[in-house]
């Protein structure tokens, strides 16, 4: 991070001039996402109310409607102290006057390094307002499915891709890359292997 707490590995910009970053908060020396509409004028800062001071990471801007959303991590709100996060979304269009983010799942099969160096964790459909990510299931039975949110009709559903313990995940064009660990053939040893998929959905 440089001088003023910003943490370089997480700013996004859409095609209207916003722009969001994560600063460090030198009174609660907690990260916190900054947003921006116009990347020159300071002063069009997004205020929102945060009911619980928590870590934010990862600002992400929609791909299409010219980036009109914005979706983040955050830690968990009932453990805080953790290191388990939450998928949140500004529930409406960053043009209207008034902002609220809200929860949209968790929780998100990431970490603390990842977060800190990878931005793999969701990413947004190249053409439509959806939203994928990996939901960690490590207290159920540590499959790890990926999903998607519809962010206009508030629907989740789970992709089919007959795997197992899905970690990383970007998309790339039209496709889906991610990756997955599984047995190596009939032993006990584990290896992470990459999936290159069409992304076909059915919102």
């Amino acid at each position: 991070q440089n001088s003023k707490g910003i943490t370089i590995n997480h700013f996004n910009s859409n095609n209207e001039g916003g722009l969001a970053f994560v600063k460090l908060d030198e009174k609660t020396r907690l990260s916190k996402i900054v947003m921006l509409r116009d990347d020159y004028d300071y002063s069009s800062t997004v205020e929102w109310k945060r009911e619980i001071e928590v870590d934010e990471y990862s600002p992400k801007f929609s791909k299409n409607d010219s980036g009109n959303y914005l979706a983040f991590l955050a830690k968990a709100e009932e453990e805080p102290s953790s290191e388990i996060f939450d998928l949140w979304l500004f529930n409406s269009p960053l043009d209207e006057s008034v902002l609220s983010p809200k929860k949209i799942a968790g929780p998100i099969k990431t970490s603390r390094v990842d977060i800190s160096f990878e931005d793999q964790n969701f990413d947004w459909h190249p053409t439509q307002s959806v939203i994928f990510y990996i939901k960690d299931t490590v207290f159920e039975d540590d499959s790890n499915p990926i999903h998607y949110y519809n962010v206009k009709t508030n629907l989740d559903k789970r992709l089919l891709t007959n795997t197992i313990r899905n970690k990383y995940l970007q998309i790339v064009g039209n496709k889906i890359v991610f990756t997955s660990m599984g047995k190596i053939s009939d032993t006990e040893r584990y290896a992470r292997k990459a999936y290159v998929g069409d992304l076909v959905i059915y919102p």
